[in-house]
């Protein structure tokens, strides 16, 4: 019984514990120690949420490094200029069920002690314009297809 009481207690603090690896929460996107809030930029996004600036987007890359799978909504960055290539969610129902489309990239110049929202909106291609992109598996990195590529997800950031 006292297993059966212990299993009762551990399962909620562990299952909120794995919640909080995805999605919510921040991942710091430099290098060294932790910076005060003052001194660096936050770029917020979310799959289900465009904050008024459209659809919501999964940035998948950041200055050409691909994001981990368990990276938070909010990313720390230092200021200055930035190259992020993000996707929209493509899900009429606003969940984050991992359906996107419009892989597109963008430089942006982010200032200090800033907070940044990105949203996007879709916008379908001219077939001449598609292109093949690889597709990776999100924790080993390993490509494991090509994916076409026939929209873009134009970003909008706002703060």
């Amino acid at each position: 019984m006292n297993g059966l009481k212990s299993l009762v207690l551990i399962t909620p603090i562990v299952l909120s514990g794995c919640a909080s690896m995805l999605g919510h929460g921040v991942t710091q996107i430099y290098d060294g120690p932790a910076k005060e809030k003052n001194e660096i930029a936050i770029l917020e996004s979310h799959p289900s949420n465009g904050f008024g600036l459209g659809s919501g987007v999964y940035i998948e890359e950041i200055d050409g490094k691909p994001l981990s799978f368990f990276a938070k909504t909010q990313l720390q960055l230092l200021p200055g200029t930035h190259q992020i290539t993000a996707a929209c969610n493509t899900d009429r129902k606003g969940t984050m069920a991992g359906n996107s489309a419009g892989l597109y990239t963008i430089r942006v110049m982010l200032e200090a002690g800033k907070h940044y929202f990105v949203g996007g909106n879709l916008k379908r291609l001219p077939r001449s314009d598609w292109k093949q992109i690889p597709s990776y598996n999100p924790l080993t990195k390993q490509i494991i297809g090509y994916d076409t590529i026939a929209s873009e997800c134009r970003l909008t950031l706002g703060v």
